[in-house]
């Protein structure tokens, strides 16, 4: 059970799920050679997914991590088909990127696992959802795993391969090489646990980040600029654990000892959050969210420094 040779861009690779992921999924793979064809329902999402993508070429474009000449060629690797047959004939490699309802992505990946070809590796892009439930909706789940990316997709250098229990080591293998051919830096989670391992990491930061809003110790703001000015620099030269040890085991013990019973240890998410949430306020997609207000203006501004800030790290990791 292989991908064939994961590093010929001549494979297929096929996107269930058009949104803002697989926008930049597609990128991501066809940027690298690989023809890729997206599942879309109407023309309306047809547009939609092309309009995704070229905002984000643009993006990346205007951050120089890409060439104006690359745009034509990349969009025409994308093409776009009106069923998941359709979508995942031939394909060697077939990415579900559809919101994260374990119903649904049921339903998905079992119209996935009748369509496609026998030897088609079969991944799923959840996030946080049990591999174990879903594998029970692909035939052969030997084929099948987790394979999470991150937004947006097409500039977060990192992608998580997580095993299902059926999960074949030479498909987590032929995952690897493929992830590694499109310039992607692979963390290999060897057991299923929910969050797997990036998202664990931030949620357990986001939690302490809500806490310290809600005591009264610091605002939005504040804990941003602790992140981008601070932490953020710091961990992306010598990550936490380097850091530490850096630092002096003893130095981090005796750190720890005092901080880990003051943390937060909320196990529902917090009273703020919720609200904000009920009353519409979901972030820069609808204009106001834990930051405030957001327009287009903004937004777009958010977008670009953040292109940049990924392309300055890239260049000084090959200084």
């Amino acid at each position: 059970m292989t991908m064939g040779s994961p590093a010929d861009a001549r494979q297929t690779v096929a996107i269930v799920g058009a949104g803002a992921m697989g926008a930049g999924i597609a990128i991501a793979c066809a940027r690298a050679g690989h023809p890729v064809r997206c599942f879309v329902r109407s023309d309306e999402s047809r547009s939609k997914l092309f309009e995704r993508i070229g905002t984000a070429l643009d993006v990346l474009v205007s951050a120089d991590l890409a060439q104006p000449s690359e745009k034509d060629g990349i969009v025409e690797r994308i093409r776009t088909a009106p069923s998941i047959g359709e979508a995942v004939e031939g394909s060697a490699l077939i990415v579900e990127s559809v919101p994260e309802a374990v119903p649904l992505k049921l339903e998905i990946l079992a119209a996935i696992s009748d369509s496609c070809e026998e030897s088609a590796v079969i991944t799923t892009n959840t996030s946080s959802l049990d591999l174990a439930e879903l594998e029970g909706a692909v035939a052969g789940p030997a084929r099948f795993a987790g394979l999470h990316w991150f937004y947006p997709a097409e500039l977060v250098e990192v992608v998580e391969i997580v095993a299902a229990p059926s999960t074949a080591p030479a498909v987590l293998d032929a995952l690897q090489a493929f992830a590694e051919g499109i310039a992607k830096q692979v963390v290999r989670v060897k057991r299923p646990i929910p969050g797997f391992v990036v998202n664990r990491l931030q949620y357990a930061l986001l939690r302490e980040a809500h806490h310290l809003m809600a005591e009264g110790v610091c605002d939005a703001q504040d804990i941003d600029a602790s992140l981008v000015a601070c932490l953020g620099p710091r961990w992306s030269a010598t990550g936490p654990l380097e850091s530490m040890d850096l630092a002096g085991l003893d130095v981090h013990l005796a750190v720890a000892q005092q901080l880990y019973p003051q943390l937060s240890a909320a196990t529902e998410p917090h009273p703020r959050l919720v609200e904000l949430v009920a009353k519409g306020d979901l972030g820069a997609k609808s204009g106001r969210g834990i930051c405030g207000g957001y327009d287009s203006v903004s937004v777009t501004k958010l977008f670009q420094r953040r292109a940049a800030a990924i392309r300055a790290l890239r260049r000084a990791e090959r200084t």
